[in-house]
């Protein structure tokens, strides 16, 4: 049971942003232009299944970021930015993860140095 002060439930300062929610935070941003011809090519390379087409479907699904591991793939052979037939596609990275991430860390370390102290 939660302590209550004042009326108010009392909530542990690290449950605001729960660490293992990061996981679910996109920490890249695949941007496809209207100009993708919708041919396949970056889902028939990419082995993360960053991007996906069905089959009868007119148009490749929009990415799915998640799974993108971002710059670091640009020295393999089958990043699909570099392979693209019509350039219309781009790789950057989240604003959101890492304002999550530091939100997160102070929080835990807040959490640590207080004896795990609730949050009134």
């Amino acid at each position: 049971m939660m302590p209550v002060a004042e009326g108010k439930i009392c909530v542990p300062e690290a449950s605001w942003v729960p660490a293992e929610r990061l996981k679910f935070v996109n920490r890249f941003v695949v941007e496809r232009a209207d100009s993708c011809i919708s041919c396949g090519l970056c889902a028939s390379l990419c082995p993360n299944g960053v991007h996906k087409r069905v089959e009868g479907h007119a148009s490749i699904l929009p990415p799915y970021h998640q799974r993108c591991i971002g710059p670091s793939c640009s020295s393999n052979e089958y990043y699909c930015v570099k392979h693209c037939p019509t350039s219309s596609l781009s790789v950057r990275a989240s604003e959101t993860f890492p304002a999550l991430r530091a939100s997160v860390t102070s929080t835990l370390a807040k959490g640590a140095g207080s004896g795990g102290s609730e949050r009134t």
